[in-house]
């Protein structure tokens, strides 16, 4: 990150998939920057908590039938969302 950038800083996160190597998005939990501290580092809290999340990310969405992807953990349906989504802080 540039210099200057905090926590306050980020307002959303980007998941992507490249070449058809969809990826299962199952949730976000506790988000850290790292901050060099003299010889060692400090972490800034971004965000905290679980949050699940049930989306398939996957540039030629195979595996999708009406938006839908049921091929993921738990056998519950993961929205098709293209090949890249972006998750609120």
């Amino acid at each position: 990150m540039p210099d200057g950038f905090t926590a306050a800083d980020v307002d959303h996160f980007v998941f992507d998939a490249y070449d058809g190597d969809g990826i299962y998005l199952l949730g976000i939990g506790d988000v850290f920057l790292t901050r060099a501290d003299g010889a060692g580092a400090a972490l800034e809290v971004v965000r905290t908590g679980a949050s699940p999340l049930t989306e398939f990310v996957d540039d030629d969405s195979s595996g999708c039938s009406g938006g839908i992807d049921m091929g993921g953990p738990g056998g519950v349906p993961y929205d098709c969302v293209g090949g890249q989504v972006a998750v609120p802080r």
